[in-house]
């Protein structure tokens, strides 16, 4: 866990936790940094940044340690159910975050094994995830955003609607979501 130190004012506003299911603690900061800075990832990484850059870095460091202590980042490496539901409510009960971000829905091998015994199929595994974040979000009362990843049948349609036949692992996991969206880009025969 990752809690970015503010210094002050950070109890006027709201808390955010973001659970990374694939990046380390340390990627998500520098990603955070690039944002704030509008810099990109790589110019900071490789410090070759200019100095007009550099006076953006610091002002972005400023502002992160101003208000950083209102972003909380959680690594959830192998999510089951068990431990996403345990976790999130965590943070909702001590920390009194009303907003969270959990990265993404896949198979984990926590996932797989936390339901090995009952035979049950990837898809409702799946499904069965979406309906614990979804029903931590209504029992507490809290914002959640997630995302999944596609199948390649959103890239076989040169136009038209991308639907819920274009989510990988389970369709299902849409029947769980108050709003979802599937973004792509815009085909040159859509564009006409």
């Amino acid at each position: 866990k990752v809690i970015f130190r503010g210094t002050k004012d950070h109890d006027d506003y709201q808390r955010v936790l973001y659970v990374t299911t694939e990046q380390k603690a340390d990627e998500i900061q520098t990603m955070i940094l690039a944002y704030v800075s509008g810099i990109n990832e790589k110019t900071i990484l490789l410090g070759s940044y200019s100095p007009d850059e550099l006076v953006r870095l610091n002002q972005a460091l400023d502002i992160i340690d101003k208000y950083g202590q209102n972003l909380i980042l959680e690594v959830i490496p192998d999510p089951s159910i068990a431990m996403v539901k345990s976790r999130l409510a965590k943070y909702i009960v001590q920390d009194g975050i009303e907003y969270i971000f959990y990265d993404y829905i896949f198979s984990s091998p926590g996932l797989l094994t936390e339901f090995s015994a009952e035979n049950i199929r990837e898809d409702v595994m799946l499904m069965m995830l979406s309906n614990s974040i979804k029903e931590t979000a209504m029992l507490y009362n809290v914002f959640i955003q997630s995302a999944t990843q596609l199948n390649d049948g959103w890239s076989k349609k040169a136009i038209g609607l991308r639907d819920q036949n274009c989510l990988r692992g389970s369709k299902a996991i849409a029947d769980k979501i108050d709003i979802g969206m599937i973004g792509v880009r815009l085909s040159e025969e859509e564009k006409k």
